[in-house]
């Protein structure tokens, strides 16, 4: 994300702390609770990197407040944002290959290394 370069003209708003753009960033989450302290900026970078063109996934969660999913042993939404999260992030990262987890496991358990 970078600074809007022209925070001060009539097509931004200079009381807005986050004037973004997020040309260049393919894709992102945005995970937010309804009365989390920067809701209201989750929704602005929302809006403002769908305009910039990049596809966003934005939940808001009911009743939820700034860092719920540090508590997912006690709250169900916590522990669905972070498998949501989980799943976003597995689905766009490169698998591993068994045979690299099995080469770094012989490696740290001091085993021969095979080429």
């Amino acid at each position: 994300l970078q600074p809007a370069r022209h925070v001060n003209d009539e097509q931004n708003d200079a009381r807005h702390a986050f004037a973004l753009t997020a040309s260049g960033v393919d894709d992102m989450m945005i995970l937010s609770g309804e009365q989390e302290t920067l809701h209201v900026d989750a929704l602005t970078l929302a809006l403002t990197a769908k305009a910039s063109g990049t596809e966003v996934t934005h939940k808001t969660y009911e009743e939820m407040f700034h860092d719920f999913m540090l508590f997912p042993k006690f709250l169900r939404e916590a522990e669905d944002a972070l498998s949501e999260s989980a799943q976003y992030i597995a689905q766009r990262c490169d698998p591993v290959v068994e045979s690299e987890v099995d080469r770094l496991r012989r490696g740290l358990a001091g085993g021969p290394q095979k080429e």
